[in-house]
């Protein structure tokens, strides 16, 4: 709509006098400049906006609207000037209020002529859209650091956290998680640096408590002149603005994402509620993956372990075994550690499961697995290798300190009583030993081990 289109054909003597009443209820805010661009009326909207009573700016250059002076000039030359002809575009202008706060002005402006075609004011109407631009901005940047695929969760959310401050001016931004009546800081902003991850505090006492249990964001921009002046937070740390919403994880609640500051701001807008809900559904979001990705890591590592257990014993399996021959190999060729494998049979199992059943022989074996697992060292793996033979695979060990363990290791086994019923006789155990050398393969160690067995046993 052309801004001509608003002013009726009347004497320019009249015009002055019907604009009040012509602009008084518009929602946008309205300047009306004479030829020389010196302000001749506001509406009410622009009091509010701007903050000038109009006698304040009534006979002055819109010069002083404007945040950058480069801009007075730019508009003077492409749509305020005696030449000017009205566009109906919308271009958006920053500007500055009263108290020196700079906004984003969505504006329409341009020319008022005479029956002689002549441009004889100016006008402007201008909408306050800095919301819109920062949420349009913020939105840009939380795609950005949502889609990055080099951050990891914490440095995410630590970059949103750190979004939050900026977009809402509240310099604290914490994730927290709520237990009963423990609330626990997961992820922290502080300008001082002043809260970290761990620290525990009392729900009762946030200002939390008033968001936690509802799904609306709650927001608080002057805790002094709100019903919530009497509350521990305000008394023990005199935050004035608070903004949270509850994080939902897997359809539970979490805990909340909230900004706060000692200074009190101006009312939460719509957008500004809006985003703060986006962001917790976010980092909610995140933290129900970074759950399931857990719980699948820990069902791996559970499989990877059971699978490479003996079923019986609880110790490692042949294949385990095998494998880890060959890493450590790999060690010795590399960086020339030595390196011991142990074959150990024992030698009683049969009797025993002849005479007294197999499940008493499955007990003496599982007795005797706990027995070389206290023995051996952390660095150390015993394995299942057969019926009655286990493998110890024993690295950065020589032969003297490989010998010093199995000589510990079958006196352990002597003096050990692994069986109930299997009394009177001391169970026996044989041991055949490699020492590693560079180039050799795990099949290649394990069976000089198997042959040095065999010549123990036959002696």
């Amino acid at each position: 709509m052309s801004v001509c289109q608003f002013i009726p054909p009347l004497p320019l003597e009249n015009l002055n006098g019907i604009f009040p009443h012509i602009f008084k209820h518009m929602d946008a805010a309205v300047i009306v400049a004479d030829a020389g661009r010196r302000i001749i009326m506001i509406n009410d909207e622009a009091r509010k906006v701007f903050g000038y009573e109009e006698t304040e700016l009534v006979g002055r250059e819109t010069k002083m609207l404007y945040a950058d002076p480069a801009d007075f000039e730019e508009q003077g030359r492409r749509r305020f000037n005696k030449d000017a002809v009205d566009s109906g575009e919308k271009y958006v202008t920053r500007y500055s209020r009263k108290n020196g706060e700079l906004f984003d002005g969505e504006t329409i402006g341009g020319p008022i002529k005479n029956d002689k075609d002549e441009n004889i004011f100016f006008v402007g109407f201008i909408r306050d859209v800095s919301d819109r631009i920062a949420t349009e901005t913020s939105l840009n940047r939380l795609h950005a650091i949502t889609s990055s695929r080099e951050l990891s969760l914490r440095e995410r959310v630590d970059a949103i956290l750190k979004l939050g401050t900026e977009h809402f001016g509240l310099p604290i931004g914490i994730v927290s998680h709520i237990d009963g009546p423990i609330y626990e800081i997961e992820y922290a902003v502080h300008p001082d640096g002043a809260l970290e991850q761990g620290m525990v505090f009392d729900f009762r006492d946030t200002y939390c408590s008033h968001v936690y249990r509802q799904t609306e964001v709650a927001g608080f921009h002057h805790v002094a002149k709100s019903e919530i002046r009497t509350h521990p937070c305000y008394k023990d740390f005199k935050l004035e603005a608070y903004l949270g919403a509850t994080i939902f994880v897997n359809g539970d609640r979490f805990g909340t994402l909230n900004f706060s500051s000692i200074q009190a701001r101006r009312p939460f807008t719509r957008q500004e509620i809006e985003m703060v809900r986006l962001l917790a559904e976010w980092i909610g979001h995140e933290l129900s993956l970074a759950r399931e990705l857990r719980s699948l890591i820990q069902a791996r590592e559970d499989l990877n372990r059971t699978s490479a257990r003996d079923e019986l014993t609880g110790l490692y399996n042949r294949r385990y075994a095998m494998e880890k021959v060959g890493t450590e190999l790999e060690r010795l060729n590399q960086f020339h550690l030595p390196l011991v494998t142990a074959i150990l049979s024992f030698n009683d199992l049969k009797t025993l499961n002849r005479t007294f059943g197999y499940a008493e022989g499955d007990n003496a074996l599982r007795a005797f697995a706990q027995k070389i697992t206290l023995l051996s060292r952390a660095t150390d793996v015993v394995a299942r290798w057969s019926g009655s033979e286990f493998i110890a695979v024993l690295p950065n060990t020589d032969e003297r300190g490989a010998k010093i363990f199995l000589e510990r290791l079958t006196e352990g086994v002597r003096k050990a009583n692994f069986s109930q019923v299997f009394t009177g006789k001391e169970l026996q155990m044989a041991v055949g030993l490699a020492v590693a050398h560079p180039g050799e393969s795990a099949d290649d160690v394990i069976r000089r081990a198997e042959v040095d067995l065999q010549r123990v046993t036959a002696s």
